[in-house]
């Protein structure tokens, strides 16, 4: 499905919520990178996100918040902080 929508709407990034992907209890290193190789460029989520422990280390790299390199993020003590930059698209 999401290949098609792409297709058809082109979008500059595809952002999903990830929260719960892994069986309804937040989402693993695993499900992540399928969801990425998908061709989502942003994962959000929520608190759930702390349920699958080894999700903790990659988001600790910085690797959740832009593969796709379109983004533009700040690691702060409070979040993620992004923004979109046109010029990378």
């Amino acid at each position: 499905m999401l290949p098609l929508l792409a297709d058809t709407y082109s979008p500059d990034i595809v952002i999903a919520n990830g929260e719960n992907a892994a069986n309804g209890f937040g989402i693993t290193v695993k499900i992540a990178q399928e969801l990425f190789d998908l061709g989502i460029g942003v994962l959000t989520s929520g608190n759930h996100i702390w349920d699958k422990k080894d999700v903790l280390e990659f988001i600790q790299k910085g690797k959740p918040a832009d593969p796709s390199g379109k983004l533009s993020c700040e690691y702060t003590r409070s979040g993620v902080y992004c923004r979109f930059d046109r010029r990378r698209a």
